[in-house]
């Protein structure tokens, strides 16, 4: 087999776009994280993306990562902020119809109910 012949049958299965050290932002996290705020934000199914929008998730995810890596993990959890979420998420639920109409726009997201 010639070396570059393999090469003629590869296939882009997803592109990095950002990288943080050892930390990859590929475009399909890009993409999810869009239809995320998307759902918080009450659009859902949400409108196809612009580039514009995409690169500005993107610098978000960014900023996202550079956080995290700099956050403490000893902190001890907040239960007001826990509550905070929790009525968030009460919040969003009762946007939709119905509990299957949430579950099913969480499953199109790739979660679960029980993740939160």
């Amino acid at each position: 087999m010639l070396p570059g012949a393999s090469l003629s049958s590869a296939e882009i299965l997803d592109r990095v776009v950002a990288s943080i050290g050892d930390v990859a932002i590929t475009q399909s996290d890009v993409e999810s994280e869009y239809r995320l705020e998307r759902f918080l934000d009450g659009q859902w199914p949400p409108p196809p993306p612009d580039s514009k929008t995409l690169d500005q998730v993107r610098e978000r995810l960014v900023h996202q990562k550079l956080l995290l890596a700099e956050e403490n993990q000893n902190l001890p959890r907040d239960p007001a902020l826990e509550n905070t979420a929790a009525e968030e998420l009460d919040g969003l639920r009762k946007r939709f119809s119905s509990e299957p109409d949430f579950e099913s726009a969480l499953h199109s997201l790739h979660m679960e109910k029980n993740r939160f």
